[in-house]
C-alpha cells in the first residue's frame, strides 16, 4: 500500500473536510475499503457479497475474493443507503472505521429497510421471479 507524502496530507485533509461540509461523499481509499473487506472472516464476505447481489448491487460470482465488481457494489450501495434514508444515513467512507461500520451493517441486513421501499415491493418480486429466485 502506498503512503501520502507529508506535503500532501494538508491539502488532502482539507479537501476532505470541504468535500464532507458540503454533503459530497468523500471516500477512503480502494486499497483501503479492500482491507476492511478482505479483514473480514471468509463466510462474512460471503454474506457482504450475497446481500449486495439480493439487493442488484453486485453482479457476479458471490464469493469470498475481492474484485472491482465488490468495489462498485459496496460503493454504490453506500449512495443508495445516503438516497433512499434520505441523508438520515449517509454512509461516506471517509475512514477505515467508517468503512467497518458500513460493511458491518450491511452484512448483518441493518440496511434492508432501505433497500426495501413499498413501491419496490412489486420489483423485487419480479427481479426474484425473473432471476429464478
Amino acid at each position: 500500500m502506498s503512503q501520502i507524502p507529508a506535503y500532501a496530507a494538508p491539502p488532502l485533509a482539507f479537501a476532505t473536510t470541504f468535500l464532507c461540509a458540503l454533503g459530497l461523499p468523500a471516500t477512503v481509499r480502494a486499497d483501503s475499503l479492500q482491507d476492511v473487506f478482505m479483514s473480514l472472516p471468509k463466510a462474512k464476505r460471503i454474506a457482504v457479497k450475497q446481500t449486495l447481489s439480493r439487493y442488484q448491487l453486485f453482479v457476479g460470482r458471490v464469493d469470498e475474493n475481492w474484485s472491482p465488481g465488490t468495489e462498485r457494489a459496496l460503493r454504490r450501495g453506500a449512495e443508495e443507503v445516503a438516497k433512499r434514508s434520505q441523508l438520515m444515513y449517509r454512509p461516506r467512507l471517509v475512514s477505515q472505521r467508517e468503512a467497518q461500520v458500513y460493511i458491518a451493517k450491511l452484512e448483518s441486513g441493518e440496511f434492508g429497510d432501505y433497500f426495501q421501499k413499498e413501491s419496490d415491493a412489486q420489483l423485487w418480486s419480479f427481479l426474484n421471479v425473473f432471476k429464478g429466485g
